[in-house]
């Protein structure tokens, strides 16, 4: 089954159309969320129905984070007009990165089958280096690659990453700029009180709780800490069908009342899945994808693998420079 791109290309015009849109593959994230073998007691991912996968489904602590997680990224990659300038700001006057924000996503989903990963592998060269604020020259940021990725996963491989980087596997951006090609390892959190510092970690970002937020070096952290604003628009679409999926999966795969999903777009959508309760996730995905908005999201494939998808990436598109 090929990898998957979910690439936006139009501005939302239809409320139950974008929540189709964008429901869908938070669909597809949870069926490939699941354990492997979980998945073979019901003959595969393929053969997973959605009253399947409603029984299988187990909501998570990390579940919103991770969305925040990846809408940050995406934000970062379309240059969404709050988003983009803010951390380039932050960069340029706290890290001394000039050049503006790009991000790569690192290990977004640290458990199951699935994993979220960026598939701009093109930002990052062999001449590429990770600024933690110690004094030295920086690593080189691919020679670490894989003892992050292990560090990820496995206590005893952080023990062979060098002490002024210590903590750079809890990183879940690395932000900066493929033009001078240095990194820094930003960590996201939807409550601000869960920071914890560490020396590879440089920046801090987490949703404002005021209007008046202005990013700072938080002191007991030594972290940069970004408020970022975050209402409206293409992610308010897209939590919303968050959380009309999750609630559709917890209510049996059937609607959930109005009280859980009071919009009635949302609701819509629920009652569309629930007409395919007993169909195979991945076919009611397939059938579906062309009611959602017309151009919103494009699929396609960056590579295949020989038995099964392995990572998705959803990649809003950059439409004359601003989030659309």
């Amino acid at each position: 089954m090929a990898l998957q791109t979910e690439l936006q290309n139009a501005g939302i015009s239809d409320a139950l159309r974008a929540s189709i849109a964008l429901g869908l593959p938070v669909l597809k994230g949870i069926l490939f969320a699941l354990k492997a073998d979980r998945a073979e007691r019901l003959g595969g991912y393929p053969a997973i129905t959605l009253y399947d996968l409603a029984r299988e489904y187990r909501a998570g602590d990390r579940d919103c984070g991770i969305c925040f997680e990846y809408a940050v990224h995406d934000a970062l990659s379309s240059q969404h007009a709050l988003i983009y300038p803010l951390v380039s700001t932050v960069l340029d006057e706290f890290c001394g990165l000039r050049a503006g924000a790009q991000s790569i996503l690192f290990g977004a989903e640290k458990s199951g089958k699935w994993s979220l990963i960026n598939t701009a592998q093109e930002l990052i060269n062999d001449e590429s280096r990770v600024l933690s604020g110690g004094i030295g020259q920086p690593p080189k940021l691919l020679r670490l690659w894989n003892k992050l990725t292990r560090a990820m996963n496995m206590e005893a491989a952080r023990a062979e990453l060098p002490p002024s980087v210590n903590g750079l596997w809890k990183s879940d951006l690395f932000l900066g700029s493929a033009t001078d090609q240095r990194w820094v390892g930003a960590t996201l959190k939807i409550n601000k009180a869960q920071f914890v510092g560490s020396p590879g970690l440089r920046v801090g970002l987490y949703p404002a709780l005021r209007n008046s937020d202005r990013p700072y070096r938080d002191d007991a952290t030594n972290l940069v800490m970004c408020p970022l604003p975050y209402d409206g628009g293409f992610m308010e679409a897209f939590y919303g069908a968050f959380f009309a999926v999750t609630a559709f999966l917890k209510a049996d795969a059937k609607t959930p009342s109005p009280i859980v999903v009071p919009y009635a777009h949302d609701q819509h959508f629920c009652r569309l899945l629930e007409q395919s309760r007993d169909v195979p996730v991945l076919e009611v995905i397939s059938a579906m994808y062309q009611m959602g908005q017309p151009g919103l999201v494009t699929e396609g494939e960056i590579g295949t693998v020989e038995e099964e998808v392995s990572a998705v990436a959803p990649m809003p598109a950059i439409i004359g420079s601003q989030w659309r």
